[in-house]
């Protein structure tokens, strides 16, 4: 399992789509798991 939490609460953007808090899960090269879907930065 895989989570991202909010400090703040807002998850969110503007437009009610998820916001830049999830961003990191679909910005790298590297796959968490065998699907290849959820792929973080190294640094992750």
């Amino acid at each position: 399992m895989y989570g991202s939490v909010s400090v703040d609460g807002f998850v969110a953007d503007e437009n009610d789509q998820p916001g830049p808090l999830f961003d990191w899960l679909s910005d790298g090269d590297v796959p968490l798991d065998e699907s290849g879907e959820v792929k973080v930065p190294q640094t992750s």
